[in-house]
């Protein structure tokens, strides 16, 4: 009987949404996520709060990132996470907390907990160390911002549910500000589709010299495992996640909104981050900010060459490229 009772309730709980996805974290091998009852999230919340009373008075803005997977807003959360006055979360999904009703002072204390949780598994995702150099990545005693990264999830959420960015702008707590990285939109399309499983990831984590990699991709592709072309429903992804950025736009001020290109971000990486932290109101001279612009790649992964496109898929990704202003910098085969 109690076999019985605990597969209901593993039951329950997934089909009744009331466990929340984050990262499970295991240092290097950090790449898959974990499932949290929603129960045990408030307990930990509460019980933060009350460790840390008055933590959270003197914050003065929370900051969502909102836009596409695979534009770089992992490393733009984790440069931002590296000032001393501010934390940022990496994929905790405060939008699906704000959706289940967690306050802000709860979703703040939990990305308390998932950073700590964070650093001291040593800052690896998928392949990837974000621990910065020069970074403050740790808890200090009175942050001014708080945010999470998952800028495509919180766009996805948004468009299937409109009251929830309503819902966020009336939680009790600082003001609410935005950050949205783009990148060429058939490079995102590209690795969207290449990411389909974990064959890509795994390949690309390998440390293989750019020969051995190209080699090893095409073999995967040949045999069905990692996609050969840009995939429809990719498009489809994207051509949705386009509209709620739109959406999202369209009633947000000006004021509480900063875009910032993948390939500006190259070309000229610490005037970048300079313009971000000002939009942040972040004190740029509080850290190293051409020690941090040192990590940003000098030449773009430019992976809408390892798949092939029909004339069908182009026409369709020039179509959005063209209604949507926000990607007006890269109309013109810019």
């Amino acid at each position: 009987m109690a076999g019985i009772r605990s597969v209901g309730r593993r039951l329950y709980r997934k089909v009744a949404g009331a466990e929340h996805s984050i990262p499970a974290w295991r240092g290097k091998a950090s790449r898959a996520h974990q499932s949290i009852p929603f129960r045990q999230l408030r307990v930990t919340a509460h019980a933060e709060r009350l460790r840390h009373r008055g933590r959270h008075r003197q914050v003065e803005s929370f900051v969502q990132f909102a836009g596409f997977p695979r534009s770089g807003h992992s490393l733009i959360g984790a440069i931002i996470d590296a000032h001393p006055e501010a934390r940022i979360a990496h994929e905790l999904d405060a939008m699906g907390l704000i959706d289940r009703g967690f306050s802000l002072a709860s979703v703040m204390a939990l990305v308390d907990r998932h950073c700590d949780a964070f650093n001291q598994s040593g800052r690896w995702w998928n392949g990837f160390c974000y621990a910065m150099p020069g970074g403050r990545h740790e808890r200090l005693e009175r942050p001014r911002l708080y945010g999470d990264k998952k800028g495509d999830l919180a766009l996805r959420r948004m468009a299937a549910d409109p009251t929830l960015r309503e819902r966020l702008a009336n939680r009790r707590g600082p003001p609410r500000r935005w950050i949205c990285v783009l990148r060429n939109p058939y490079d995102n399309i590209a690795t969207m589709s290449l990411r389909q499983n974990r064959t890509y990831d795994a390949l690309r984590t390998r440390g293989l010299d750019s020969a051995a990699f190209q080699q090893e991709l095409s073999a995967h592709q040949a045999d069905g495992r990692i996609a050969r072309e840009a995939e429809t429903a990719q498009i489809d992804e994207y051509a949705r996640l386009c509209d709620a950025l739109s959406d999202l736009l369209a009633i947000t001020p000006a004021h509480d909104w900063h875009v910032l290109t993948h390939e500006r971000l190259i070309e000229s990486p610490a005037d970048t981050l300079k313009a971000l932290f000002g939009f942040l109101a972040l004190d740029d001279a509080a850290i190293d900010v051409e020690r941090l612009a040192g990590v940003v790649h000098r030449k773009a992964n430019e992976t809408r060459h390892q798949v092939a496109w029909s004339d069908e898929a182009r026409a369709r990704v020039e179509a959005l490229i063209n209604t949507h202003a926000f990607l007006s910098p890269y109309r013109d085969g810019r």
